[in-house]
């Protein structure tokens, strides 16, 4: 997490391609970490009822709108360089 010293992540690991995170804020404000999952994202949805935008990831980054002493739900996708996902080492 960049950028963010109030933001608390903690990640699951769903299957070898699939991640789940739970994205904490700390602060009385919105926050807007920046996240690196160090591997390309194919796709993220949200799981949360907060942020109902759409937005894409920029390879292995993606940055997300997190309420004031609130918590985001996020699934994300994987991918590899030939095709399909890849396992997370």
């Amino acid at each position: 997490v960049n950028g963010e010293t109030y933001s608390k992540i903690q990640t699951m690991q769903l299957n070898k391609s699939k991640l789940r995170m739970a994205i904490y804020n700390d602060r009385l404000n919105y926050s807007t970490p920046l996240i690196d999952v160090k591997q390309p994202i194919e796709s993220i949805q949200v799981l949360s009822e907060f942020p109902c935008a759409h937005f894409e990831p920029e390879k292995s980054l993606f940055s997300i709108k997190v309420p004031g002493r609130g918590v985001v739900v996020v699934d994300l996708l994987l991918q590899n360089e030939a095709h399909g996902t890849q396992s997370i080492s």
